[in-house]
C-alpha cells in the first residue's frame, strides 16, 4: 500500500536463435506481486540476455511468495518458471520510516528499507542494522617497563685522622744537649741558653 520494492531477475538465451518471450505471468502465490516488465512480446538474441522487474507491493503483514511462469518459443522449454519472496512488516512512525502502513524489509532483519538507508546500513544485508554490536578491535599489548631493584648504598670510608706519635728525644735533643755542655764548659762556667732551631 505505502510502499512497494522493485526485484529484478535475467533470462539467458543460450542458443543460436533469436528467442521470443511471449509472455510472463504470476501463476501462483501471492498477487502482492506483480510482472512490471519490459512488455511482452519482446526477444532475445542469441547468447543474449533481457533483464525483468518484479514488483512487490505487500497488503499485510507476514512472508509472501509467488511462483511466474516465462512462456516462450523454445523447443525445449516452452514454459519456464522463477520464484520471488518478500516479508511484508507493519509501519511505523518516527526512525526515518514516517507514516503508517506496510514496509518492505527486503534482508528480514526486522528493520524497513526505509529506515536502514536514513541511518546508514545496508538494507539487504540482514547482518548490518540499526544500533548493531561494533566489534571490539583486540587489545594492544604494551609493554611495562621494570625497574631494576634498588642497591643499599654503602658510605664511602672515613679516614679518622691518628694522633701523631710523640717523639722520643732523638739526636736533635742530644746534640743540644752536648753543645749546650761544650760552650758551657768553654766560657769558664758562665752557662748561656742557645735557642737551637732544627
Amino acid at each position: 500500500m505505502d510502499s512497494s520494492s522493485d526485484k529484478t531477475t535475467t533470462i539467458y538465451n543460450d542458443g543460436s536463435a533469436t528467442l521470443t518471450i511471449n509472455s510472463i505471468t504470476r501463476s501462483s502465490g501471492s498477487s502482492d506481486f506483480t510482472y512490471i516488465g519490459p512488455s511482452t512480446p519482446f526477444t532475445i538474441g542469441a547468447g543474449g540476455s533481457r533483464t525483468i522487474t518484479v514488483r512487490f507491493a505487500p497488503t499485510s503483514t507476514g512472508s509472501k511468495t509467488a511462483t511466474f511462469n516465462v512462456n516462450s518459443d523454445d523447443l525445449d522449454e516452452a514454459t519456464a518458471t522463477f520464484s520471488v519472496s518478500g516479508n511484508g512488516i507493519s509501519g511505523r512512525t518516527g526512525g526515518g520510516g514516517g507514516g503508517a502502513g506496510t514496509w518492505w524489509d527486503s534482508d528480514g532483519d526486522g528493520w524497513y528499507n526505509t529506515d536502514e538507508i536514513y541511518y546508514g546500513t545496508d538494507p539487504f544485508d540482514p547482518n548490518s542494522y540499526p544500533g548493531m554490536p561494533t566489534p571490539t578491535p583486540p587489545a594492544t599489548p604494551t609493554a611495562t617497563p621494570t625497574t631494576p631493584p634498588k642497591q643499599a648504598s654503602v658510605p664511602p670510608p672515613v679516614a679518622t685522622p691518628t694522633p701523631p706519635t710523640p717523639e722520643a728525644p732523638g739526636f736533635n735533643v742530644l746534640y743540644a744537649i752536648l753543645a749546650f755542655l761544650g760552650i758551657a764548659g768553654l766560657l769558664g762556667g758562665a752557662y748561656y741558653i742557645f735557642v737551637l732551631k732544627p
